[in-house]
């Protein structure tokens, strides 16, 4: 437990989350891809501690900076943007966690203002977190507050009311507040087994020997999902991980390889591979037969790829730099994976910070990207073969309009229902939609596309 800590592992947990907060906020980095790289040294109970802060700050971000602005007098702008991070991370430990006495709190967050050299802000840092303490069960009350309202429900459960405007509309209020609920719960981790060098039956016997307990998904035969994992085991320690026998991914995102259906011997391009969870499964489908081309636009990004490629044992992808849109690819081919950039709507609960990173009059930009690259893997595609197009978002300008406009443009193509998948996430036009709150999962779509012979 994290009172059983040293002494010194708590605090250096703050300085880490600190400085993850600030990458997030300084290089619009994800949280979720900085955590496994930081406080390695720290012991299992402190790096727990230090991923609970992280991303519990980011998730109620917008309130914990409502809570810091009522007690702060004077003007924002004159208070620098790492003592505003200090003061919304301490805000949130005093707030939502019980762990440390709030006094232990107040005397940490003054002490980290001065080792960022920020000496002056000291006295305001103590001043207002002790104004918060003081007041933390009302507070605590506000924020947990029953919502009646889109305006309520996005203030209780820490999301952009443009957001919450949006689904109260699609949805209801009712279906609305558990999409919020889901989004703010602990999601279950799922790892896809290797068949490249396993099953799910086999792995499964042998996570539990490394201290993995797991059971068959619901929807995905190629995942497990984790029910427990001892907190002083690492993903990267475990020898199944070491050998490549498996692969974090969500099993809303692994059916898309799935609904794919690549055959062995066949030619595929991946337009938007990073880090290469689609791409790996793909190989493993298609027994290591024919080639996947693995595009990116960054070549660090590929880096993730071909680190992926290597550990799992994968031969037949090859990666190529560059702007999906423009670079040249070879064609025409069997089948085309568009993995589209996307505003990530649907996976808030792996992702806390996009909520507030996305603005809505940033869908129309990424629904011009998402269709130029579906026109670009239609000029890919030789006749007979397909174009699928999956997301992360759940915002149906993203989704279903992209198909509608590519359909209406490009009349050569059909759209292929997923008839294969439980009718769950199978919406009446024959896409599949993985909708968080009703199948406990993280949000996904794919369409699959043939074009006519």
């Amino acid at each position: 437990m994290i009172e059983g800590s040293p002494a010194t592992q708590i605090p250096r947990a703050r300085e880490y989350a600190l400085r993850i907060l600030e990458r997030v906020h300084n290089d619009r980095a994800y949280a979720s891809r900085i955590l496994p790289f930081e406080g390695q040294e720290l012991d299992p109970s402190a790096r727990a501690f230090l991923q609970h802060l992280v991303k519990g700050t980011l998730q109620w971000q917008e309130a914990l900076d409502a809570v810091v602005a009522r007690y702060l007098t004077g003007s924002k702008e004159t208070v620098p943007d790492e003592v505003k991070l200090i003061l919304r991370l301490s805000t949130y430990q005093l707030l939502f966690l019980d762990r440390a006495p709030p006094a232990i709190v107040v005397n940490e967050a003054v002490t980290l203002t001065k080792k960022r050299k920020y000496f002056r802000f000291s006295g305001l840092v103590n001043a207002l977190l002790r104004k918060v303490a003081a007041q933390r069960a009302t507070l605590r009350s506000e924020l947990y507050g029953e919502a009646a309202t889109p305006e309520g429900l996005a203030l209780a459960t820490s999301h952009p009311e443009w957001l919450v405007r949006r689904w109260v509309e699609r949805w209801g209020f009712e279906e609305a507040k558990a999409l919020c609920v889901w989004n703010n719960t602990r999601w279950p981790i799922t790892v896809r087994a290797n068949a490249l060098k396993t099953d799910c039956r086999s792995l499964a016997e042998l996570l539990l020997s490394e201290g993995v307990m797991t059971e068959g998904c619901k929807y995905s035969s190629s995942c497990l999902r984790v029910l427990h994992k001892n907190r002083d085991l690492r993903w990267e320690d475990l020898h199944s991980f070491q050998e490549g026998l498996f692969m974090i991914q969500d099993e809303s995102a692994a059916l898309v390889a799935e609904l794919m259906d690549p055959k062995p011997g066949e030619t595929i391009i991946d337009l938007c591979s990073a880090p290469g969870g689609k791409t790996t499964h793909l190989a493993a489908l298609m027994k290591n037969e024919g080639t996947i081309y693995a595009v990116d636009s960054h070549e660090h990004r590929l880096d993730l790829v071909r680190e992926n490629v290597a550990r799992l044992g994968v031969t037949n992808v090859e990666c190529i730099a560059g702007d999906a849109r423009t670079v040249v690819l070879p064609g025409p081919v069997d089948r085309v994976l568009v993995d589209a950039p996307c505003s990530g709507l649907g996976v808030l609960g792996r992702k806390a910070e996009i909520r507030w990173r996305i603005v809505e009059s940033e869908l129309n930009d990424l629904v011009a990207l998402q269709g130029q690259l579906m026109r670009r893997a239609a000029a890919l595609v030789k006749s007979g073969g397909r174009v699928v197009y999956s997301t992360c978002t759940i915002e149906p300008e993203e989704n279903e309009g992209v198909i509608d406009a590519f359909l209406k443009e490009c009349p050569e193509f059909a759209l292929v229902p997923c008839s294969a998948l439980d009718p769950a996430l199978r919406t009446e036009r024959g896409f599949y939609f993985a909708i968080p709150q009703r199948v406990r999962m993280a949000g996904a779509f794919c369409a699959i596309l043939e074009r006519k012979s």
